[in-house]
């Protein structure tokens, strides 16, 4: 009987660090859908594109124990690639990158939803 109440107590911890984790990067998501939405960007892109940078260097590491290389690097390389077309001042590839930045974050997320596949 001591193991089948030990077994449902570890099950109830990993359901838990489950959620916990899908609610941490959902906001993370979010956060990041926010900084490149138009209404934000708009307002100031350098204040904009510099907390998008300092939140994803101090969030990445933690991001990256549940979130796949992929989707990791892809973010990455948005983000930078974001910057760049910004100072260079190539508006079409600021707007597009912009939209690559939201579905990757979508994607992301999408990854980590609760679901039974995350518990199995």
């Amino acid at each position: 009987m001591r193991s089948f109440i030990i077994t449902v107590l570890l099950f109830i911890l990993v359901c838990a660090v489950i959620v916990i984790n899908n609610n941490y990067i959902r906001s993370s998501a979010e956060y990041i859908a926010e900084r490149v939405s138009e209404e934000y960007f708009e307002e100031n892109p350098e204040r904009a594109i510099s907390e998008l940078e300092d939140f994803w260097k101090k969030n990445h590491p933690m991001i990256s124990m549940s979130v796949g290389f992929k989707e990791l690097d892809r973010m990455s390389d948005l983000i930078i690639d974001l910057k760049t077309y910004h100072m260079l001042g190539i508006d079409s590839e600021v707007v597009l990158t912009r939209v690559m930045i939201v579905e990757t974050a979508d994607e992301i997320s999408r990854l980590e939803r609760f679901g039974l596949e995350n518990l199995i």
